[in-house]
């Protein structure tokens, strides 16, 4: 009892401490992904526009952002928006309560001890692409949001098609917030689909997405694709940022790797090792092998490309031995988490999206799955007979989060100077 009684304690102090930290980071514009002072030059740029008209702003050259207008019209309607502070101070209040969505969808999952839970929900508080977000009036924390709230109406006892209605309606508005949410809405109207077989059901669940659907399809049609036409030079095709962007989704089940082989259960990957499994390994071998990136910008790409980037350029490493380096991280980290995640078709939705998406643009940013894919790993995924409900791996991630944003702060204010 008294074992129980501290760690709630400890959790709960993480939590209050986590709250607090994020809190002065507000206060001192912290700015731990790098980029918060020129995206919000952007953002006050487009919300601008939509304050003078949102059905003109749609298609109006100085709508800067290539994702969908829900958080620029939403902020354009904002009654607190009188000043470049009162926006981004808005702004922060309305994230502040993003973490308290993820704590009450995690004890309606029921999958994590209650008394570690807090520790997982601090776990966004530190992330520097959630925080940088939240300070700087940006636009990516608005699709976690309806993200939680999705998946929190999924797990409520309500009337059939009320639930479905409201999944619908939510998991749309994290479409409209970013495109690569698509994946929540497809995961959603499959889970109804699975569970409602019959015919009428069928009809009935497809109109419901299909009217949740109307105004994308709208937009669509307004600007002849799925992104604004201002910022389409920024597009087209770059196959090497499928490597950057396994790079960056490998990093994040690090903690993951660590605590399955420390806890033992290593071993269940032993009896993956069959003949499609084998043919699986060699096709991501060769994959990554064709998609080998250069390092030549620093700009992007993720943390696993800076690294690369500054130990060629500044420690003189050859470049082959880094790439070979590489080459064994994205192979041997993709496959695992092939392993990992093979049980569920639905787990590859968010990297099917992912890497479509990131094939398209001209740089990835590592940005774009974080906080996400923290999310993922504890509220989304279903895993293959591992059991990654146990305490000491969110102590992991914790840590893992913690020692990230102390790096980040720490490059971006005394390595790049921000």
């Amino acid at each position: 009892m008294n074992q129980n009684q501290n760690l709630y304690r400890v959790s709960i102090l993480i939590f209050i401490l986590s709250y607090f930290s994020f809190f002065l980071g507000f206060i001192f514009n912290e700015n731990s992904a790098g980029g918060g002072k020129i995206d919000f030059e952007h953002t006050l740029s487009t919300v601008n526009v939509f304050k003078l008209g949102i059905l003109e702003a749609i298609t109006d050259i100085k709508y800067e952002s290539s994702r969908p207008p829900l958080f620029a019209i939403l902020n354009s309607l904002n009654p607190f928006y009188y000043s470049n502070f009162s926006l981004k101070f808005s702004n922060f209040i309305l994230n502040c309560f993003i973490p308290l969505f993820l704590y009450f969808l995690l004890k309606k999952q029921n999958n994590f001890d209650k008394k570690i839970i807090f520790i997982i929900t601090s776990i966004i508080l530190l992330s520097p692409y959630f925080r940088t977000t939240s300070f700087w009036a940006l636009e990516e924390n608005l699709p976690i949001l309806f993200f939680f709230i999705t998946l929190i109406l999924v797990e409520l006892n309500l009337s059939k098609y009320k639930k479905i209605i409201l999944v619908a309606i939510f998991s749309a508005l994290a479409v409209y917030s970013e495109q690569k949410f698509v994946f929540l809405s497809l995961f959603t109207y499959l889970y109804f689909l699975s569970k409602n077989r019959g015919l009428k059901d069928f009809f009935y669940i497809s109109l419901i997405y299909f009217i949740s659907a109307i105004p994308f399809i709208y937009l669509i049609f307004q600007w002849g694709s799925i992104t604004p036409p201002q910022p389409s030079y920024r597009f087209g095709l770059n196959l090497e940022n499928i490597s950057y962007i396994t790079s960056i989704v490998i990093f994040y089940f690090i903690p993951l790797f660590v605590f399955l082989v420390s806890d033992g259960q290593f071993k269940f990957f032993y009896k993956k090792f069959t003949k499609k499994n084998n043919l699986v390994f060699l096709l991501i071998l060769i994959l990554n092998f064709i998609l080998l990136p250069d390092f030549k910008s620093l700009w992007g790409n993720g943390v696993i490309s800076k690294l690369s980037y500054y130990m060629i350029n500044n420690l003189h490493i050859n470049l082959i031995l880094i790439q070979i380096l590489f080459l064994i991280y994205n192979t041997l980290g993709s496959f695992v988490i092939y392993l990992i995640l093979s049980k569920n078709i639905k787990n590859f939705l968010p990297f099917l999206i992912i890497f479509i998406q990131s094939s398209f643009i001209q740089v990835v940013h590592q940005e774009y799955i974080d906080p996400l894919f923290y999310l993922l790993i504890f509220c989304y995924f279903s895993y293959d007979k591992i059991n990654i409900y146990k305490n000491k791996l969110i102590y992991m991630y914790f840590t893992f989060s913690l020692f990230f944003l102390i790096f980040a702060n720490l490059y971006y204010s005394l390595v790049i100077k921000v």
